[in-house]
């Protein structure tokens, strides 16, 4: 008997690499051959093969077009048994290239929403990103989405063929957050103050992750909070204009642009609150990780911000720039409501590890191939 394959795709390989492989093991343990799709020559661990399929960041881009035909090729040769399809681009290359499959060559289709890249009261603005998963939902045969509000849409437009299932995320692996090292060890490791008040986003410098309201907020609190500074973590297209916002601004010393960090639970550890002025989001895996940190968190209301943190209990949702700022100065000033706000987030967030949503996502996989 031949053996079952099932093709694993994302636009990168960094996003199988960072969130993927213990799925990826457990498939080949059900005795799949894992095809890895991903946009460059790579190696992984768990893949028996890569496939590339050189993903355009931009939709539109001509080079797309070629990739459905290259995704189309590849299918037509291979004959996967599943594919399991992450990421908002090639989730949609790699299905339109199913549709034009024969029906009875199409492979059963697995879809991990990370985010719908709309909200459902968009209005007009969403249908560019709306259209293109309804015209995809024909073939999608399981739906995983991981908030509420998306919930709400995939059932409400009807975003799949058979099944919509509802996942606390892709689940973290906190056991690499468990450090030796204390916060005041770590700190004098820096050569940070231990007066210091240490405000904390890790993510890619993008419109979407919107730093730059995290740096005006930051501005209208810091005359009240002498004693604090923001760390912005991380690269991306917009850390420039990021980095000369806070040069006119007058805070070139207390708005820390550190680069790439590879020991986010060290960066964690130093400091005292998490923030995010993201505009949209899925379940995001540093806002996870903080919580498990202790760090009470300041997020943006919007979805899988609202799935991860109790306003009042265990950070604070935030709608305006001015709320933000305030927030920020009310953690600032309370280490006792800081401790507890982040006591709390660490006992809730245990229900995202890996160990429990792994047991429940290779569960729907098990039942449906």
């Amino acid at each position: 008997m031949a053996q079952k394959k099932i093709l694993y795709c994302a636009s990168t390989a960094s996003h199988l690499q960072n969130f993927h492989l213990p799925y990826m093991q457990k498939l080949q343990e059900m005795g799949y051959y894992v095809t890895a799709c991903v946009n460059e020559p790579c190696t992984l661990p768990f893949a028996d093969e890569i496939a590339v399929i050189p993903f355009e960041k931009n939709i539109t881009s001509p080079e797309n077009i070629k990739n459905i035909i290259r995704a189309y090729r590849l299918l037509k040769k291979q004959h996967y048994d599943a594919v399991s399809l992450h990421t908002t681009l090639a989730s949609l290359i790699l299905r339109v290239a199913i549709r034009l499959l024969p029906k009875n060559q199409r492979p059963k289709v697995f879809y991990t929403c990370h985010g719908y890249l709309f909200r459902k009261n968009d209005g007009m603005h969403k249908w560019k990103y709306l259209l293109p998963e309804k015209l995809c939902a024909a073939v999608t045969d399981v739906v995983m989405v991981m908030n509420r509000e998306d919930e709400q849409i995939a059932k409400q437009e009807k975003l799949h063929k058979h099944k919509l299932e509802f996942i606390p995320g892709m689940g973290v692996d906190f056991r690499r957050f468990e450090l030796e090292q204390t916060k005041e060890n770590l700190r004098s490791k820096y050569e940070i103050n231990e007066n210091a008040i240490l405000f904390v986003f890790a993510g890619e410098f993008s419109e979407r992750k919107n730093q730059q309201e995290l740096i005006n907020a930051f501005v209208r609190a810091e005359k009240q909070m002498p004693y604090a500074k923001l760390l912005l973590a991380g690269n991306g297209a917009l850390q420039s204009e990021c980095e000369r916002l806070a040069v006119q601004k007058g805070l070139k010393d207390k708005i820390v642009f550190t680069g790439h960090i590879t020991n986010i639970p060290a960066l964690y550890r130093i400091c005292d609150v998490c923030v995010s002025a993201s505009k949209i989001e899925g379940l995001p895996f540093n806002i996870m990780e903080a919580m498990y940190c202790k760090l009470p968190c300041i997020a943006s209301k919007i979805k899988g911000h609202e799935d991860l943190i109790l306003h009042g209990q265990t950070g604070y949702l935030y709608e305006t720039e001015i709320e933000l700022a305030e927030y920020m100065v009310r953690l600032y000033r309370d280490k006792v409501t800081r401790a507890k706000l982040g006591e709390n987030a660490k006992q809730a967030v245990y229900a995202h590890s890996l160990d429990v949503v792994q047991n429940e996502i290779m569960q729907i996989y098990k039942e449906n191939l």
